[in-house]
């Protein structure tokens, strides 16, 4: 076992590798049970198998029933999330800490035990089927799903985490099993528990707890990464009052040399606290072209790289100019070096966000596990404050030169056109 004074790490023999944080402001713990089952391991054919495999796993297991394991959550006064991601699917519990042993029994019964029993499925597919047709009626989403589906063209991100409405209704049972039984083992898996508990005693419970948990690391042909794409432009009619715009080109992976330079750089460009950022301070506060503003390079990092985009709303008569403004601020930000107010900033911007994500046991867990799954070292927590507070503007400058092409953007409105009234 190797552990510094946040993280105590442990490795089981069958690959299942559990991490403890010891946090006592209050008596919870969160469990977070980290899967590589995400929808980044699905077939084109089966887009959602994914998702539909991750919610019916409370449906029932070998030993009760979806309403007997939702009284067993009751029971202890505790919650229970499953989410499915484009990576991974993430089980998390949070209650009272004396009763972690009992909501880590429950975790591994809906790992290990899911029964799929049809009437379940038809259940969960109806639920999934909802949040897509929400997704398609939502002008944020269909412009964000627009934007992938040209970026990472042929590549798995480029499909919706949760599928389509034709390929989640021709889903089948054998197909989620085929899935559960390849993705499902704890070789391909992190439980991170985070709370008011004893390391050696979370580890001790949890490796009894998982002991019988079988399966190797499962053997997966890695994606090809995504080439960057030519710049492109989507149109799509919605009945709106604004034009929903999203702009976008291929990202980077959590493994960019450059990766915290491109953390300062997304505080500085879009995703600052207020109205801070360049993109608010240009479209909101001086052309008053927009009331929403954002822009992210950094948020999808993964084991592939992610997407950078921009989004705002307007009126359809401003949407040019508001599409100028932004390309003109990318150029800006490969162009000029950050200020040192804007440097500085946004570092103690991301220092306080790091401390932020630690005020609760969920946020704690899934740090860890990010730390984890990407190899960053378990004094990285020790080790952020300097790494980010050695960010200079030069680098951010170059970062953004490395990364930044306003001239391959693809662009996509959703609303009406600028001629229309609805």
């Amino acid at each position: 076992m190797a552990r510094d004074p946040g993280i105590a790490r442990r490795v089981l023999g069958s690959g299942l590798v559990l991490l403890v944080s010891e946090q006592r402001k209050e008596p919870l713990f969160t469990a977070m049970l980290s899967i590589e089952a995400g929808s980044r391991y699905e077939r084109k054919e089966l887009a959602g198998v994914a998702a539909l495999t991750a919610s019916a796993l409370v449906e029932g297991t070998a030993g009760r029933s979806a309403g007997q394991i939702a009284e067993a959550i009751d029971g202890i006064g505790a919650t229970l999330d499953v989410v499915p991601s484009y990576e991974t699917v993430t089980l998390s519990i949070t209650g009272l800490s004396r009763y972690m042993a009992d909501a880590l029994e429950i975790l591994h019964e809906i790992v290990s035990e899911p029964l799929f029993n049809p009437v379940d499925i038809e259940d969960s597919r109806r639920a999934l089927l909802s949040e897509i047709a929400e997704d398609v009626d939502d002008p944020y989403h269909v412009a964000q799903r627009e934007l992938s589906a040209r970026v990472f063209a042929g590549h798995p991100r480029s499909r919706p985490t949760n599928g389509t409405r034709e390929s989640v209704a021709r889903l089948s049972r054998d197909e989620m099993a085929d899935h559960f039984a390849r993705r499902y083992t704890p070789g391909n898996s992190v439980l991170s528990i985070a709370g008011h508990v004893d390391s050696e005693r979370a580890l001790a419970l949890a490796e009894r707890c998982f002991e019988h948990w079988k399966g190797d690391k499962s053997e997966q042909t890695e994606p090809a990464p995504p080439d960057l794409s030519a710049a492109s432009r989507s149109d799509i009619r919605m009945r709106r009052e604004q034009v929903h715009i999203v702009l976008g080109h291929l990202g980077v992976a959590r493994a960019a040399p450059d990766f915290y330079a491109l953390r300062v750089l997304d505080v500085i460009l879009g995703d600052g606290a207020g109205f801070t950022s360049r993109l608010a301070i240009r479209l909101r506060e001086s052309k008053g072209l927009s009331y929403v503003i954002e822009s992210d390079i950094t948020g999808s990092a993964g084991l592939d790289p992610g997407l950078f985009w921009v989004y705002t709303a307007t009126l359809p008569s401003q949407a040019e100019q508001a599409i100028e403004c932004i390309r003109s601020e990318l150029e800006r930000a490969r162009s000029e070096e950050p200020t040192e107010q804007e440097q500085q900033s946004s570092i103690a911007y991301l220092l306080g966000q790091r401390l932020a994500d630690r005020e609760t046991t969920e946020g704690i867990c899934a740090r860890a596990i990010s730390i984890e799954r990407y190899s960053l070292g378990l004094d990285y927590d020790a080790r952020y404050p300097d790494i980010i507070g050695s960010v200079t503007s030069e680098q951010v400058l170059k970062a953004a030169r490395r990364v930044l092409h306003p001239d391959l953007l693809s662009v996509v409105l959703v609303g009406p056109r600028a001629d229309s009234t609805s």
